[in-house]
């Protein structure tokens, strides 16, 4: 007769202690100090990513060698790497993390617009994507300290992006290549020498492969699966069509060539460049052109330059990045330069010195003149191979109080040009915890 209440009892008593605060959550007995927190996830905390990171800080009195984890009863101490003051880890479901799936659609209307739409399965939601992560360390006076915590998988923010991609690179993947290889300064190896040009520009004031990747190993775990997914979409295509020559596009037939599987760098390479193209400003050698414009105006008029430059060229913004110096630090520096003449004029200079001082002049005026010359080529080059990107915007938003409904709208009108094919698509996303 009593099981059945002590049966209630008891899961009462457990759901109590699964909904207490991330502070009392943990089996500890007075006097004994926390010897270890676990600081990522937080408790109950609802994640869309596939690999979740895992941060564990110690106290001093802990002994980091006797550290120990498990997730979901799987031990995964193997999987952290020692951090300041803790201990670091990736861990996905192949190290027993429990993911609630979601069935990601993929669909297009007849006016060419993606649907990505997720269908998730029926269950409760305390019990789906649950998942049960324990530590525990022991003190330098032997005595252990056990931390937990539940946190949630909800669904996968890369299976909705794998849809995307797939998407993109069934409609775009021509465009797609072309822009990577633009990005990635590879253009003149499918379309001729006459592009060697751009490949140089774009390697030179592009991103090496190291600074992409620290970059990628920079971002949360969230950004990673969206850009993992969206890769993974890509190559998904791009399989499929190496398996049936009929979906090759086009163009790649033309130049007897067959694309290649796309990498989270060709996606960042890209991404840093469209981001310049953004800014009207960001390709310009505006400062190169300032700084040969500064030099000619001190060979000629070397009492009256620096005003004359003030004048020409508007440096009055407190809030703005210095590039000209401010007149203390000329006087500082003035002395280090003594030797090439920069501080000083003509007349006060040796006929050695201030030979140096023109011809470094000119070859920064020469400098400024090959930049431009060499961006306009890019430009008229990219423009040749419909690749050209120019990009603008404009937004306005309308207070609640002069809406219908009484709330706020915000517009964003992108004006990037009438450009075949154009770059960008629309798409709507409703899945992975997104509806965009």
């Amino acid at each position: 007769m009593l099981r059945k209440p002590l049966l209630c009892l008891m899961i009462i008593v457990a759901m109590i202690i699964l909904l207490l605060p991330a502070s009392g959550y943990s089996w500890r007995r007075p006097p004994f100090s926390n010897l270890s927190t676990i600081e990522k996830p937080e408790h109950r905390q609802k994640l869309y990513s596939g690999a979740v990171e895992i941060i564990i800080r110690f106290e001093d009195s802990a002994n980091p060698e006797t550290f120990k984890a498990w997730l979901n009863q799987k031990n995964i101490t193997d999987k952290f790497e020692p951090i300041d003051n803790g201990m670091r880890a990736f861990i996905g479901p192949e190290d027993g993390l429990k993911v609630y799936e979601e069935i990601v659609e993929t669909t297009r209307d007849d006016k060419g617009v993606w649907f990505i739409k997720g269908t998730a399965e029926p269950g409760s939601i305390y019990s789906r994507g649950r998942n049960f992560l324990k530590t525990k360390i022991k003190g330098h006076k032997r005595k252990t300290d056990v931390d937990h915590k539940v946190f949630f998988v909800d669904v996968r923010l890369y299976d909705t992006f794998e849809a995307m991609g797939y998407a993109v690179a069934t409609d775009r993947l021509w465009q797609a290549e072309t822009y990577r290889r633009q990005a990635r300064g590879k253009l003149a190896e499918i379309l001729g020498l006459n592009l060697l040009g751009s490949d140089v520009y774009f390697r030179t004031l592009g991103y090496s492969d190291q600074e992409l990747q620290d970059g990628f190993d920079a971002l949360d775990s969230e950004t990673q699966e969206v850009i993992n997914g969206y890769v993974a979409g890509f190559n998904r295509r791009i399989t499929e069509i190496r398996n049936d020559d009929s979906l090759l596009p086009f163009e790649f037939a033309a130049l007897e060539i067959v694309p290649e599987d796309w990498t989270v760098l060709d996606i960042l390479a890209w991404l840093a460049w469209l981001q310049r193209f953004f800014d009207s400003e960001a390709m310009d050698t505006t400062q190169m052109d300032n700084a040969a414009l500064y030099l000619g105006l001190m060979e000629n008029y070397p009492t009256a330059f620096k005003d004359m430059f003030e004048d020409l060229r508007w440096i009055n913004d407190p809030e703005a990045l210095t590039y000209i110096p401010p007149e203390e630090t000329l006087r500082v520096s003035a002395k280090a330069q003594e030797p090439m003449g920069l501080s000083m004029g003509k007349a006060r200079m040796s006929p050695m010195v201030a030979k140096t001082a023109v011809d470094f002049s000119s070859d920064i005026r020469q400098a400024a003149t090959n930049m431009a010359e060499n961006r306009n080529g890019v430009v008229e080059s990219l423009k040749k191979i419909n690749a050209y990107v120019k990009l603008g915007s404009y937004a306005w938003t309308v207070s609640g109080t002069k809406t219908a409904s009484g709330n706020p709208m915000i517009y964003s009108g992108p004006q990037m040009g009438f450009s075949v094919p154009s770059i960008v698509l629309e798409g709507s996303i409703r899945a992975g915890g997104l509806d965009v």
